[in-house]
């Protein structure tokens, strides 16, 4: 009975649990441990698939692409602006009276006893003007500048500048000092001219600048020039004389033909019984002799001087020039004798209207730098007239003018 019990068990079991099945059929009995989930299986094995190269892309087409005109901004209407309205005037407020206040009445203070009782103003403190000159590096006047001076002594000449010890109370300070055809640059605005030697050069000296005081500081008043030189000029030799000499006179001869007896006058009667005066000799002989003939060579035509402007200090003579307005131009004088090139020893604006940027005078190989700021209708040219001082040979020095035409034009105006 018992073993009939336990099959009856065992099947009731095999039938109730489903992995009692797949334990029959595995035929494992011992390793069963009561899981009941699905059995692990490994995963198969699959080799990588071998890498290759992707095909080569042919050109891709694309579409040219579409421009399209960029929208043009456009100004947005301005709204009116709301029009003004005056505001109501408002209700006047009406206050009630105040009465002034009751005080006594006082006389108004005397003005001499206020301004005693009132500090008077400190001072202000007083300037010393040598001081002051000291301070600005300049000394004070004690001669002052009384006239040029040119002294001739047979070849030399000598240039100087008289002087008076005199105290205007003014200072000065030397500004420079030039040597011979050196231009200082203010020979334009010097207090008295610079004159020139008989090479055509200006005359050595030095510029001083003078000052006046204005109570606070030295100003400038004006510039003056000491002239300090001397040169050596050979005196002319004239030319020698053509003398003819008198015929010769034969002592052998006693009436020459060229000789002739001065006649006396009469003779005086004599007295009986007085002695006959005797007669002289040797008596005066005048010889004729033939008028002196000097050759003297006729004077020779003065020299054919003229000057010229130019744009470089290497460049051809021009009558006329455009330039641009507001542009700063340079102009050079030349000089010519004869048709050949001349040294210029210094020059001079004369006159005409321009806009000077440099000094209005100078040496032979200083510029002139000028500008014009207008322009004239119908390209009416602005004409500038120069005095140039050429050095002639054997003659010296020669003032010549010389003018060019400068039409000014706009530049051109971009819109």
């Amino acid at each position: 009975m018992r073993r009939l019990a336990l099959a009856v068990a065992l099947a009731v079991l095999f039938v109730a649990h489903p992995a009692a099945a797949w334990w029959a059929d595995e035929g494992d009995c011992c390793g069963y441990d009561g899981w009941d989930g699905p059995v692990y299986e490994a995963p198969a094995w699959e080799p990588e698939p071998a890498w290759e190269p992707e095909p080569a892309r042919g050109p891709v087409w694309e579409p040219e692409p579409v421009y399209r005109p960029e929208l043009v901004w456009e100004r947005e209407p301005l709204a009116p602006a709301p029009r003004y309205e005056a505001p109501e005037p408002a209700a006047p407020v009406a206050r009630e009276p105040v009465a002034p206040a009751e005080r006594e009445w006082a006389a108004p203070e005397p003005v001499s006893e206020r301004i005693a009782r009132e500090e008077p103003p400190a001072p202000a403190p007083q300037v010393d003007r040598w001081q002051r000159a000291a301070e600005q590096g300049l000394h004070r006047v004690d001669q002052v500048h009384a006239g040029d001076v040119v002294e001739r002594n047979g070849p030399g000449t000598t240039y100087s500048s008289r002087t008076e010890r005199a105290d205007p109370g003014t200072a000065a300070r030397l500004v420079t000092d030039v040597a011979a055809g050196v231009a200082s640059g203010l020979e334009g605005v010097l207090w008295n001219e610079r004159i020139v030697r008989s090479d055509g050069r200006y005359v050595a000296g030095h510029v001083y600048e003078n000052f006046v005081f204005d109570g606070r500081q030295w100003v400038h008043d004006k510039y003056v020039f000491f002239q300090d030189d001397s040169e050596t000029v050979p005196l002319a030799v004239e030319p020698p004389h053509e003398t003819v000499s008198p015929p010769a006179v034969d002592p052998r001869d006693p009436t020459p033909a060229a000789a002739t007896v001065e006649s006396g006058p009469p003779a005086a009667p004599v007295a009986p019984g007085a002695r006959a005066p005797r007669e002289d000799p040797f008596p005066p002989v005048t010889v004729p002799i033939a008028p002196t003939v000097v050759s003297v060579p006729p004077p020779a035509p003065p020299r054919d001087a003229r000057a010229v402007v130019v744009l470089a200090p290497q460049a051809d003579a021009l009558g006329r020039i455009e330039v641009l307005r507001g542009r700063a131009v340079r102009l050079w004088l030349r000089a010519f004798v004869d048709g050949a090139p001349a040294t210029v020893a210094g020059w001079r604006l004369a006159s005409g209207e321009v806009s000077a940027i440099g000094p209005l005078s100078g040496g032979g190989e200083d510029p002139f730098t000028g500008m014009w700021e207008h322009v004239r209708a119908g390209a009416v040219p602005f004409v500038l007239s120069f005095d140039v001082s050429v050095v002639v040979p054997v003659e010296g020095t020669r003032w010549v003018p010389a003018t060019i035409a400068v039409v000014v034009r706009a530049p051109a105006i971009v819109e």
